[in-house]
Parts: structure tokens; C-alpha cells; sequence
């Protein structure tokens, strides 16, 4: 398999998606792929069960959105689902992390600078 054909099964051909689409597609499947290791690592360090509950949450939620985009055309829905799915996220893991603790604050800013893009 060559690359445009890599690339186009990820974020979809030129001519049927506009550029905001296939970016969300981008950030949907490999916000999953860094969801899996975010729950391997929290597996590894014995975390909290509510925590690796939530990036499990997380990765279903992104390759979902991901699924609807890509391959139902429901770019919207999709966008809409994971926006505010991870708001309600990033809340609820600062309340389970007693704070900010850890890399939550850099987490927000990537968050709203992701809403500010798409």
C-alpha cells in the first residue's frame, strides 16, 4: 500500500471531502490511536479505575466520530458528538485527579485550540 492510499483511508479523497472534513477525520482516528496508549500507560502505572475507564470512553468516542465522518458522511453529528463528549471529559477527569494534577492543563489548551480549529 503507498502512501496516498494510506493517506486517503484516513481523512478521504480531495474531491469528496472539504479540507475541515478531512482534518476532523485526522484528529478522530489518531486521537484514538493516542487514546489506546493513554490506557495502556494508565494499565501500566495502576491508575485509577474511573481514569481508565475514561480514556477507554475516549478512544470509543474519537474512533466513533471518526466512523460517522469518514465513512457515514455524518461529518456534523460526528463533530458534534466528540466536541462535547470531551468537554464533559476534560471536567470530569479533573474532578477524578483531585485537580490538576498531571498533564490536564495542557490537555484543556489542546482541546480549545482543537475547537478553534474545527
Amino acid at each position: 500500500m503507498n502512501i496516498k492510499n494510506h493517506i486517503s483511508f484516513h481523512i478521504g479523497s480531495d474531491d469528496k471531502f472539504p479540507l475541515e472534513h478531512r482534518f476532523f477525520n485526522l484528529i478522530a482516528f489518531y486521537g484514538g490511536i493516542i487514546c489506546i496508549l493513554g490506557t495502556g500507560v494508565n494499565l501500566l502505572i495502576d491508575s485509577k479505575v474511573f481514569v481508565i475507564i475514561a480514556t477507554a470512553l475516549a478512544l470509543l468516542v474519537c474512533w466513533g466520530a471518526f466512523y460517522l465522518s469518514r465513512f457515514r458522511n455524518s461529518f456534523m453529528l460526528g463533530k458534534t458528538i466528540m466536541t462535547v463528549f470531551l468537554a464533559f471529559l476534560l471536567g470530569y477527569i479533573f474532578f477524578v485527579n483531585n485537580g490538576s494534577r498531571g498533564p490536564l492543563l495542557y490537555l484543556y489548551m489542546v482541546y480549545y485550540l482543537l475547537l478553534l480549529i474545527v
